[in-house]
């Protein structure tokens, strides 16, 4: 994605988040400084990956390209998901608008917060990362993104925002009879790029000879593929397996327990205060 864009897309979505988020802190009298770092933290990673050093450095060499990917779906989206953008970004949009996006806003949160619906939504993002990662990674979608702008844009759009759906759907779980679930989800989501990234390592065949053309460098483009595959299996999975731990201390530890009576102890993206009028 060509870098002004970029700067302007993250330009605007940070003034429209900033809008709502201090409409909902008046409206609610709460104070969640960490959501607003967070989510800021987010948008700032997505800058500098897209940045033009490092769409340099993805056209040059796999390895760059893979830590790329890995940054944007494991660091960045967790990040803005933990910043609770989606009530923050209703709360940004005019009065008349809040009203026609307010029913379905409470119909989704509602079957997010049910384990019904919490596993649904949880299984349809696992599902739309899953077969965007590997469809993207097979080597004609992968060369085709490499030598167009545009594809390449499309590319990253769309690895971002499957992980944003997964994070949100996943780091949603508001009881705790649902971690378990939570758990089992990062470990598959993890898995994905521990066996992608296994297969790239030991194959002895190059998958994208588009780096085979690029001159320069220490590395063969096979050992080039064989560093990008250990940071897909490697560093790659670390944030995911993080999340599982955390999640299942939680479970162990009875964090959430008051969440199965419907009374929530801990921020959770999915949710909008109940008191908040949609005015």
């Amino acid at each position: 994605m060509p870098e002004p864009l970029v700067l302007v897309s993250v330009v605007l979505v940070a003034l429209a988040y900033a809008r709502g988020f201090r409409r909902l802190q008046a409206r609610t009298g709460r104070r969640h400084a960490g959501r607003a770092v967070a989510f800021g933290a987010g948008l700032a990673v997505v800058v500098v990956m897209l940045s033009a050093p490092v769409e340099h450095a993805a056209l040059e060499r796999l390895w760059a390209h893979m830590v790329q990917h890995e940054v944007l779906v494991a660091v960045a989206a967790p990040l803005i998901i933990l910043g609770n953008p989606l009530p923050a970004l209703m709360w940004a949009l005019p009065a008349e608008s809040r009203r026609v996006v307010a029913p379905w806003w409470r119909k989704l949160s509602r079957s997010h917060a049910r384990p019904t619906g919490w596993a649904v939504w949880a299984t349809a993002a696992f599902l739309a990362q899953t077969l965007t990662f590997w469809a993207w990674h097979a080597p004609d979608p992968y060369q085709a993104a490499l030598r167009s702008e545009w594809a390449h844009s499309l590319q990253h759009a769309s690895f971002l925002g499957t992980a944003l759906f997964f994070w949100w759907a996943v780091i949603g779980a508001r009881r705790r009879s649902l971690y378990g679930g939570a758990v089992a989800a990062n470990f598959a989501a993890a898995l994905q790029g521990v066996a992608l990234g296994a297969f790239m390592t030991f194959s002895g065949r190059v998958w994208y000879p588009f780096y085979a053309e690029r001159v320069g460098g220490s590395l063969t483009p096979l050992e080039d593929q064989q560093v990008a595959g250990v940071i897909m299996w490697g560093p790659g999975s670390i944030p995911y397996l993080v999340a599982a731990v955390i999640l299942f201390m939680a479970w162990l530890g009875g964090e959430g327990a008051g969440e199965e009576s419907g009374g929530p102890s801990r921020p959770v993206p999915a949710q909008v205060p109940a008191e908040v009028r949609v005015t």
